[in-house]
C-alpha cells in the first residue's frame, strides 16, 4: 500500500464507510508494506479478515476471486459489512469477474471499497494486465444498480 492508499482508507474511516467486519481482498502483506489488517486494528478495528489466493500473513480464506460464480460460491465466505479490494483489480486479467465475486461478500446494508491506481508503473507481481478509469467504474456501478459515493469517488 502506499501513502496515498493509507490516506484513503482513513478518509473513508472518517467517513464512516467502514464498518466492521471487514474482509480485505488480496490480503497477503507484500515486504513491510502494511495491509488493511493493520490499518484498521491502528484506527481501532479488530473484526478483520484477509483474503488471497495462497496462505500468508493476515489470510484467513484462500479464495480465487476470478472463478466463476458458481466456482467461487464453494469457498463459502461468509458476508462482510466493508469489503475492501485495494490494488488487486489491475493484477486481474478479468476484474468484472473478481470484483462481482467480491461484491457477494458485502452485506445488503455494506460497503465495497475499492481502489486501483490508473497512472502507476508497471508492477507485475503477480501479473498487471489492466488500468481501471472513473467511466469503468460508473458503468460497473450503473449495470449493478449501485451507488457510488461522490463524496468519495
Amino acid at each position: 500500500m502506499t501513502p496515498n492508499d493509507v490516506e484513503y482508507f482513513k478518509i473513508c474511516h472518517a467517513a464512516g464507510i467502514v464498518k466492521e467486519p471487514i474482509l480485505d481482498v488480496g490480503s497477503s502483506r507484500i515486504g513491510d508494506q502494511p495491509n488493511i489488517n493493520e490499518l484498521a486494528k491502528r484506527l481501532g478495528l479488530t473484526r478483520v479478515k484477509g483474503a488471497d489466493l495462497n496462505e500468508g500473513a493476515d489470510v484467513d480464506y484462500v479464495a480465487n476471486f476470478g472463478l466463476d460464480f458458481s466456482q467461487f460460491c464453494r469457498y463459502g465466505l461468509p458476508t462482510f459489512e466493508t469489503v475492501c479490494v485495494f490494488n488487486v483489480l489491475e493484477h486481474t486479467f478479468d476484474p468484472i469477474t473478481v470484483l462481482s465475486n467480491a461484491l457477494s461478500c458485502v452485506s445488503s446494508t455494506g460497503s465495497l471499497i475499492v481502489l486501483t491506481p490508473a497512472i502507476w508503473p508497471l508492477h507485475n507481481y503477480p501479473g498487471d494486465y489492466n488500468r481501471l478509469l472513473p467511466d469503468w467504474y460508473r458503468e460497473f456501478a450503473s449495470r449493478r444498480n449501485l451507488k457510488l459515493d461522490e463524496r468519495l469517488f
